[in-house]
């Protein structure tokens, strides 16, 4: 489902990489009336700077899980909220946290122009598809914000002298000071500055916080196996629990990696700077376990007796 968010409607290029095997799973809706359209789209551009929650986007669906009304935001809810910031709730009597994409077709705000988009797409030219490159990887807003301030901190009070002109973002300057000798004393002052810095100015607090809400998250989802109903078949939500394996596996090897590494820097050069970061990625890692095994327990309890939980 594509929603024209801009005064344009859906532009060719932010679709890149769509794929579907049958027409009728796709469809494009278009506000009606577009009056307000500017004013909603700076709305969801400010609540799309949000990390996306998964939990929510499960509790909005399936209620018995009592996962609904968080503070995080899915597909569905930042239109729904975006629709009543603007003064146009798209249904009056529900929360947003519980509005479905499935429901926003039924809504009054939209008319769907289904028809006509999709024969625009089909006849676009393949090298359309290859406009945008969409980075996975790519960091919420907040969390570049954060590295730039940072990095800021740390030019200010590293000697620019010490620090080499060419260095301009925080990942970088943990790279030059893997490489630096801790037996000169410059090096030895540059690392308490950077060390203080990750800890006293918002870099260590931002990812406990991320960890916490993960901690957060494993809870809920362990607290949701005790509310599942003994009849209930769910083999969507089974499917939508599955899909999210992969990439919290993937995060807890990544927190895994990451940890060893700065222990292996701490161990070789003795810098306060990895010390610190051994001990917050230990702290994330822990919260991705936390994740991953509430995920396989949530799983395992939906699923049938002869289905393997993943």
């Amino acid at each position: 489902m594509l929603l024209e968010a801009t005064l344009s409607g859906v532009q060719r290029r932010s679709v890149a990489g769509i794929k579907a095997g049958k027409r009728e799973w796709l469809r494009v809706l278009r506000p009606v009336p577009r009056a307000h359209g500017q004013a909603l789209s700076e709305v969801i551009e400010e609540l799309f700077a949000h990390s996306y929650d998964h939990l929510g986007a499960l509790g909005s669906q399936w209620h018995f899980l009592s996962l609904a009304n968080r503070r995080g935001t899915f597909c569905s809810k930042l239109i729904a909220v975006g629709f009543e910031k603007v003064g146009r709730p798209l249904f009056s009597d529900l929360d947003p946290s519980v509005i479905t994409p499935g429901m926003l077709a039924r809504s009054s705000e939209f008319s769907d122009v289904t028809g006509a988009c999709v024969a625009e797409l089909d006849a676009a030219h393949e090298a359309g598809l290859q406009v945008i490159a969409i980075d996975a990887r790519r960091e919420p807003r907040i969390e570049i914000e954060l590295l730039r301030r940072i990095f800021r901190m740390i030019k200010a009070g590293v000697s620019y002298k010490t620090l080499p002109t060419n260095i301009a973002s925080t990942p970088e300057v943990l790279g030059w000071l893997s490489v630096q000798d801790a037996k000169d004393s410059r090096m030895r002052k540059a690392d308490e500055t950077i060390a203080n810095v990750l800890r006293y100015g918002g870099y260590v607090a931002f990812y406990k916080g991320i960890s916490r809400k993960l901690l957060a998250d494993a809870r809920l989802l362990n607290s949701a196996v005790t509310t599942v109903p003994p009849d209930v078949s769910a083999p969507e939500l089974l499917a939508d629990l599955r899909s999210q394996l992969p990439s919290a596996s993937a995060a807890l090897n990544a927190k895994r990696d990451a940890r060893q590494k700065f222990i292996a820097l701490h161990k070789r050069t003795q810098f306060e700077t990895f010390f610190v970061l051994a001990q917050l990625y230990l702290l994330m890692e822990e919260a991705s376990l936390a994740r991953v095994t509430s995920l396989n327990l949530l799983i395992s309890t939906l699923a049938e007796p002869h289905q393997k939980p993943f």
